[in-house]
């Protein structure tokens, strides 16, 4: 289970990459998950399709042009997920800091999202599931010209990264702003 304490928010606005105390596990658990998901999903589909497929059964054609392919990308934008979960992703600029506080802690009220943490211009937003074993935490910083948001996902085992779900919230938070705040989004 992941753990996110200790969060620099400074040093995440200047980097734009979330900063936290990370443990000995979250190294573990980048390796482990790019190391399987590449070689599952990458690797396997990729010697089934060069070496064990016979391309004139036509069963085996629609495997190799058809499904392999599909589970090839799946391994690389997992893989590539997996790599930039952390980075903070920019949502619109030049807004006046305190509204804009205000007004997402109003978007997590009203769109059901509990309020883990507020730091200095840091909101750390939760969305209850039906098992809170694989819940989502959306981290939103606010700096001085500009909103920026990650999202994570946490599980028992592995921790996945979110494959919409950070587009989804994103798409809801910028509709928000620009309905109850008017902000010039980008």
């Amino acid at each position: 289970m992941r753990t996110i304490k200790n969060i620099d928010v400074d040093k995440s606005i200047a980097h734009q990459k979330l900063h936290f105390a990370k443990s000995w596990w979250e190294y573990v658990d980048l390796f482990l998950f790019i190391f399987s998901i590449t070689f599952g999903f990458v690797i396997c589909p990729l010697f089934v399709w060069a070496f064990e497929l016979n391309f004139k059964n036509p069963n085996e054609k629609f495997l190799g042009l058809g499904v392999l392919p599909l589970v090839f990308c799946f391994g690389l934008y997992m893989t590539y997920r997996k790599l930039t979960e952390l980075k903070l992703t920019q949502i619109f600029a030049h807004a006046d800091r305190d509204k804009i506080h205000s007004s997402i802690l109003e978007f997590a009220r009203t769109n059901d999202f509990d309020i883990r943490r507020k730091y200095n211009y840091c909101i750390v937003l939760d969305r209850p599931g039906m098992n809170p074993n694989f819940s989502k935490t959306a981290f939103v910083f606010v700096s001085e010209d500009a909103v920026f948001y990650t999202m994570l996902q946490d599980n028992l085992k592995f921790n996945l990264p979110t494959f919409l779900t950070h587009l989804l919230f994103a798409r809801r938070l910028k509709k928000w702003l620009r309905e109850n705040g008017g902000m010039n989004l980008i």
